[in-house]
């Protein structure tokens, strides 16, 4: 989808796109502000009106649905799988919105809305797939390391079921 609206005009005037991304990061950090301050509606107005001016950013994406999660209502978790799934049709492989959508998914009560708790595995295994080192799909990178053994060889109290205390 092609950028539209002044911020578009100015990016081809100058020939510079990176004015957009200037102005796309600001709006994000604005609406993650507001967020982070309980004024969602807001947030959700400064993401949507930088989407329209600035085109299609997965970091604009992912605020605008967090926006919408935060609000903790059904029709508010349904627009932000709205938000979520028109954010991957333009960036399928966006690590932060497969994960972000996968939590909202695994997150829903699987008696009232089976279709989408079903979804988060299967947006986890896309996850593992691209990155299967990543903290957000449960990689090495999530897990405490393994506790060290203490001075003289020996595993702290309780380390494995079949370690006797000997002191």
């Amino acid at each position: 989808m092609p950028a539209s609206g002044a911020g578009a005009a100015s990016a081809s005037a100058s020939g510079d796109a990176s004015g957009d991304a200037s102005a796309s990061g600001a709006a994000c950090a604005r609406a993650t502000a507001l967020i982070a301050a309980g004024r969602y509606a807001e947030a959700r107005e400064a993401a949507e009106t930088a989407l329209e001016e600035d085109g299609p950013e997965p970091a604009l994406f992912l605020v605008l649905a967090r926006a919408h999660t935060a609000e903790d209502d059904d029709d508010h978790d349904d627009d932000a799988e709205r938000v979520f799934r028109r954010a991957l049709d333009a960036f399928p492989d966006h690590l932060d919105l497969l994960a972000g959508y996968a939590e909202l998914c695994l997150r829903s009560d699987p008696l009232d809305r089976p279709g989408r708790h079903a979804r988060g595995p299967v947006l986890l295994d896309r996850l593992r797939e691209l990155a299967p080192d990543s903290p957000s799909c449960g990689g090495p990178a999530s897990r405490p390391p393994s506790s060290p053994p203490r001075p003289g060889g020996r595993r702290p109290p309780g380390y494995s079921a079949t370690t006797s205390s000997t002191r």
